[in-house]
């Protein structure tokens, strides 16, 4: 006996269910919600973020946000997503998403989780940041403004000495900013009017991007960001490349960008990403996040890299 279209149709449905990791099928760009500060974890299926100073978590295999607790800023995911770390009046807090702990690591802002899970960099209060509206956030910068790592295992504070890094001269203050993980077990960080650093994370001279080149596809021609155009960094392991916010001035007001770079010289449709901040990549570095400026819309988006 022959069964209809239908009830066959039905029940090779239930012979081969959708696998669990699978993620659920969007159309590019597609918009998260209202927000700042996303940042991707590790396993590629969950961006924390933080809206209104409240921590939020979206689920990419249900296309779910989720509100998990108020008063943070600037969260970071642990790679078991068990735990996210934040900054809240200038303090780094570490909270358990299981059992609602929370550890108070000490002062600090824009804390950053490393990939092998051991540790929490952060940079001290006396830095600043720039927030993806323009503005800039400041905790007064002196010459003693460092950045810090903290072991999850030891419970011990490190600081992260950079040997190379201008010191106080005359009226300037130079400051260290924003961390983010690196090549390996490095940090990335902003420098005060001095570009994109590099440093291991125990320390020495740092390796300096301070004009970085990228491709024009429109014009078939590459062109330069200068050093004190760059904003907040990310780096993409599998790639060995940079994802990075330029901003500029302009008489209509200020304007951003997103771009990517890497030795290999690859280069992306810039217009999608025209007028965002707040840049992260996907652990794949197929993907990435970003904030459009204007609506504070958090937007998740295929890169489709190409190398010149």
């Amino acid at each position: 006996m022959k069964l209809p279209i239908h009830i066959l149709a039905l029940l090779m449905l239930v012979a081969c269910p959708k696998p669990e990791d699978e993620p659920a099928v969007f159309e590019y760009p597609y918009a998260i919600g209202i927000g700042n500060s996303p940042e991707w974890s590790i396993n590629s299926d969950t961006i924390v973020y933080e809206k209104d100073n409240d921590i939020y978590i979206f689920d990419l295999s249900e296309l779910s946000n989720e509100r998990v607790f108020e008063n943070g800023r600037d969260p970071s995911i642990s790679p078991d997503r068990q735990s996210i770390t934040y900054e809240w009046d200038k303090q780094i807090f570490i909270r358990n998403l299981n059992t609602e702990s929370i550890t108070n690591v000490g002062p600090g802002i824009t804390p950053s989780w490393s990939e092998n899970g051991e540790w929490v960099a952060y940079a001290n209060a006396t830095a600043h940041r720039k927030l993806s509206n323009g503005s800039t956030e400041w905790g007064y910068p002196s010459p003693d403004s460092s950045l810090y790592y903290y072991s999850i295992d030891t419970q011990e504070i490190h600081r992260v000495i950079v040997e190379n890094f201008p010191q106080l001269s005359g009226t300037r203050q130079y400051s260290m900013s924003q961390p983010e993980w690196g090549r390996g077990d490095s940090l990335l960080f902003l420098g005060t009017e001095e570009g994109i650093w590099m440093v291991n994370r125990e320390g020495g001279n740092a390796a300096r991007y301070d004009s970085l080149s990228y491709y024009l596809p429109k014009h078939g021609q590459s062109a330069f960001d200068e050093f004190h155009e760059f904003g907040q960094a990310s780096w993409s392991q599998p790639l060995e490349a940079l994802g990075y916010t330029k901003y500029q001035s302009t008489t209509h007001g200020s304007e951003y960008y997103i771009r990517l770079w890497s030795d290999d010289r690859f280069s992306v449709n810039a217009d999608r990403f025209s007028g965002h901040a707040d840049f992260s990549w996907s652990p794949s570095g197929k993907m990435g996040v970003a904030v459009e400026v204007q609506s504070n819309e958090i937007y998740l988006d295929s890169l489709n890299l190409k190398v010149w």
